[in-house]
């Protein structure tokens, strides 16, 4: 809902204690770099959290660590 409509997308966040009633929280990610994230995948490994989505616009997935869900998400490292 903020920044210009080509910049706002975001993977949005809700939680639930029942799995039946839920709450809207601030979203997961929200760079303001792309229009729309689709298909977010969100896995948890030994050093933290990565999340996979892919960019409409550009028919591109992409991924980003953060060492947990509320980040700070950035690109991960390459390793050699």
């Amino acid at each position: 809902r903020e920044g210009g409509r080509f910049v706002s997308g975001c993977v949005g966040h809700a939680i639930s204690k029942d799995g039946l009633e839920w709450a809207l929280v601030e979203p997961l990610y929200a760079p303001g770099e792309f229009e729309d994230l689709e298909v977010p995948s969100l896995l948890r490994g030994p050093s933290g959290w990565s999340l996979f989505f892919n960019d409409f616009c550009r028919t591109t997935t992409h991924c980003r660590v953060a060492p947990t869900m509320d980040g700070p998400w950035r690109l991960p490292e390459r390793s050699q």
